[in-house]
């Protein structure tokens, strides 16, 4: 077992422009998002009482390229929704 880590950490999609009041209803929409999708599947947790997205990473085999694949997979789907909500009457 010597080398394995358990890594998990909670970040949010923060755009510029959306107010903080906005943001946890914003990245708990990303996160069902991803998991409809079925190829990403993190957890959510808390931090300071802000909503985060959290994978977890404990299979040795996970590459780098498939962290970068979440992370810019979140930024697909924020930029959609904000995007959206932007063009919306009113936004």
């Amino acid at each position: 077992m010597n080398g394995w880590r358990l890594f998990s950490r909670g970040f949010r999609y923060r755009p510029p422009g959306v107010a903080e009041t906005q943001l946890d209803d914003l990245n708990a929409e990303i996160a069902r998002r991803l998991r409809a999708d079925d190829r990403y599947v993190p957890s959510t947790t808390r931090v300071a009482g802000k909503f985060a997205i959290r994978p977890c990473y404990i299979n040795p085999r996970t590459s780098l390229a498939e962290v970068d694949a979440l992370a810019d997979r979140v930024r697909e789907i924020g930029d959609a929704l904000t995007a959206s909500a932007a063009d919306a009457p009113g936004g």
